[in-house]
């Protein structure tokens, strides 16, 4: 799902600089790219097409964020509701799926995992705050909220022991789906998308089990 197929009233000038900001940032880094960069790959005439439509750097992340986690979100209510059908709401790995699945979905044009490489950059930065109102992961708003209270009772956590240790295997996930481009890049032989979902999956839930014994041993 590129940012051209998600719905939304984004004109497509302000598609377009999305894009080219996602794919360069997340390539070179939230701060490298100069805004005029950006306005030139998007193919904007005004060396100032950023500014005028989203204020500066900040406000075209935000832009970016907004517009992922629109699908996203609509994306892991499908999974719920399936999960739902099949009696799995109580298993933890179908609700890994329905965080997963939705993220390893968001491509660029090109079938590269762009917004993947862009959220390593951006939470890798100095002084993140994975809390904030405009946290790209969602983490404290509706749906994913539900997850989270909904996994972490599942392995009898407080929903901020949960956060903590998930929140290493989300990373983790995020690095498999750049690395995967990486790969694919020198040629060498990939995992599917299905089966990088598959793996994950089998690695969090056995590593979501341990933190919760040495949470519990702890005390």
């Amino acid at each position: 799902m590129t940012l051209f197929d998600i719905e939304g009233e984004e004109t497509p000038s302000k598609r377009r600089l999305a894009d080219a900001g996602e794919r360069l940032m997340g390539t070179h880094g939230i701060d490298t790219p100069s805004l005029q960069e950006i306005a030139a790959a998007a193919g904007q005439a005004n060396k100032f097409a950023v500014q005028y439509h989203f204020g500066g750097r900040d406000g075209l992340i935000d832009a970016i964020f907004a517009i992922r986690m629109r699908h996203i979100v609509m994306r892991r209510q499908e999974c719920i509701r399936q999960a739902e059908e099949r009696g799995l709401t109580d298993d933890l790995g179908s609700l890994l799926e329905a965080v997963f699945l939705p993220m390893s979905e968001q491509i660029d044009a090109n079938g590269h995992h762009s917004y993947a490489r862009l959220l390593l950059q951006y939470t890798t930065r100095i002084g993140f705050d994975p809390h904030r109102r405009d946290d790209p992961f969602n983490a404290r708003r509706g749906l994913a909220v539900s997850l989270m209270e909904r996994m972490a009772a599942l392995l009898d956590l407080t929903t901020s022991q949960f956060e903590l240790a998930f929140s290493q295997q989300h990373f983790a996930m995020i690095v498999g789906l750049a690395a995967r481009d990486n790969f694919a890049f020198r040629g060498h032989a990939i995992l599917s998308l299905e089966e990088l979902i598959d793996q994950t999956i089998a690695m969090t839930v056995p590593a979501l089990e341990a933190a919760a014994r040495f949470i519990s041993r702890r005390g």
